[in-house]
């Protein structure tokens, strides 16, 4: 793992019972917007770039195939799966790696998306290109930041 990524894994795993609560995190309006502007349905498969501690994939997770969410934090990642098991939510999995070189995909997903985080990435470019190969042909990728 490089310098870079050290340094945001350690101050996003500080943050991570923080960011879980935030209001903005939680709002279910937010989420059911975005989910219905980005023309999610029940067939899709959903890959959360950066997911934290998994809200929006868990929000999503219920009403699609299936969810994986990747994030570089430990702290976030284990959030996200004591979440996904209280609230007994099967067809998701959180992996912890960083997201410039994601170890499971190629063309595997319908919908890839990146909420509120390509902001702290380095290479745009390089990660976009990352979302496009985890996306099926044909998919669709969505990027929301602030």
């Amino acid at each position: 793992m490089s310098k870079k990524h050290e340094i945001v894994k350690i101050q996003f795993d500080k943050q991570a019972e923080n960011f879980s609560n935030w209001s903005v995190t939680k709002n279910a309006g937010y989420q059911k917007a975005y989910f219905d502007f980005c023309q999610i349905s029940a067939q899709d498969t959903l890959l959360d770039f950066a997911c934290g501690t998994g809200e929006y994939a868990l929000f999503a997770a219920p009403k699609v195939k299936y969810v994986q969410g990747i994030d570089i934090s430990q702290g976030m990642i284990e959030i996200a799966q004591k979440q996904a098991a209280d609230r007994n939510i099967n067809n998701i999995k959180f992996l912890c790696h960083p997201v410039e070189k994601t170890p499971f995909m190629d063309e595997s997903f319908s919908i890839v998306i990146c909420r509120s985080a390509f902001h702290h990435f380095h290479d745009y470019a390089g990660i976009f290109n990352e979302m496009v190969r985890g996306s099926q042909r044909g998919g669709r990728i969505s990027v929301q930041d602030i």
